[in-house]
Order: structure tokens, then C-alpha cells, then sequence
């Protein structure tokens, strides 16, 4: 039975992997860009955020509690639309969301390494890696977000694309770890 130490490198590897094509995805290939959509009225509404001050958070509206949601004049405000919520940033970080983001591929790989350490023999055949690395990298790229799309109103281009980009995730998790795999 490998060791997690005996899988440092596909690893690290398929979190670089990963990461790379996560670069392609977003900044170059159009797969998200259907994910978000353009206020009306965009410049009025940065407006009144600013007017605000509000600081960096998600703010939910209209805002529920467990005592507003028993008032029937809430009930009838939630009803009826809008409601949302409203995510704002305070200054962007590239390289810390950048390096951040590494290392939520290096940890999905360290689980996957885990998985794989406990069912896998060394020398374990290509094809057997593959499939096992695979399918976990899969549950970890393209289902983790899933029930969060689905409670915020991801639209329906949006779960599609981060599905199939976890599929990709997950296969090439699979591939790395099958190429990589101690003998």
C-alpha cells in the first residue's frame, strides 16, 4: 500500500494540472461566459452600493430570520419578486485568490491520494488507477459546488459548465495519478 508520502508528486502535479486548466476555462476558453449577467441599471445600483458603504460580504434580501419568516406580511414580501442575494467584494487579490485556488486543487488531490492509498497496490495497472483517481477527482471537482449552484440560482449554463469542468478536472486528475502511480 502507498504511502501519502509515495504520492507527493501526482499530487502536486494534478493540483498543477488542474489549475491550468482551470486558467484555460476562465480566462480563455468561453465556458463561463454565460455564468453571470449584466444589471440594468448597473451604473444606479453601484451607485446606491456606494452610498451604502457597504463592506466586503453576501447580503441575503429580503433578510430572513426565524421571526420574520412567521410574519405573513414577510411571506407575502418573499413571495413576490425580487429577492436574492447580493455578493460584494472588497479588493480583488489575484495572487492571493490565485494561490488560493492551487491549493484547493492540491487538497482535492491529497484526498484523492488518500482514496487511492488505501485501495490501490503499488504497481496497481494503469487503467485501474485511472478509473479509481478518476471518479474521485470527479466528486470532487464537479459535485462539491453542485447543491450550491442549486440553492443560489446558479443559471442553468452556469451548472453545466462547472459539471463538465469537473468531469475534465476529475479525468485529468485521473490520468496524472494513473501516469505517476509508484511501482
Amino acid at each position: 500500500m502507498p504511502t501519502l508520502a509515495d504520492l507527493w508528486m501526482p499530487i502536486v502535479a494534478s493540483g498543477l494540472v488542474v489549475f491550468f486548466l482551470s486558467f484555460l476555462s476562465w480566462g480563455v476558453l468561453p465556458v463561463h461566459k454565460g455564468d453571470m449577467t449584466q444589471l440594468p441599471h448597473e451604473q444606479a445600483v453601484m451607485d446606491a452600493f456606494r452610498s451604502w458603504n457597504l463592506t466586503q460580504g453576501t447580503y441575503f434580501f429580503p433578510f430572513m430570520t426565524p421571526e420574520r419568516k412567521k410574519d405573513p406580511a414577510f411571506r407575502a414580501e418573499m413571495g413576490s419578486n425580487p429577492s436574492g442575494l447580493i455578493t460584494v467584494f472588497g479588493r480583488h487579490n489575484m495572487g492571493l485568490n490565485m494561490t488560493l485556488s492551487f491549493l484547493v486543487c492540491v487538497v482535492i488531490s491529497l484526498f484523492v491520494a488518500y482514496l487511492c492509498a488505501i485501495a490501490l497496490q503499488k504497481g496497481a495497472a494503469f487503467g485501474t488507477v485511472f478509473r479509481f483517481a478518476s471518479a474521485a477527482g470527479i466528486l470532487g471537482y464537479a459535485f462539491g459546488q453542485l447543491s450550491h449552484q442549486i440553492w443560489f440560482q446558479a443559471n442553468t449554463s452556469a451548472k453545466v459548465a462547472a459539471m463538465l469542468e469537473g468531469i475534465v478536472f476529475g479525468l485529468a486528475t485521473g490520468a496524472v495519478f494513473a501516469f505517476l502511480w509508484p511501482e
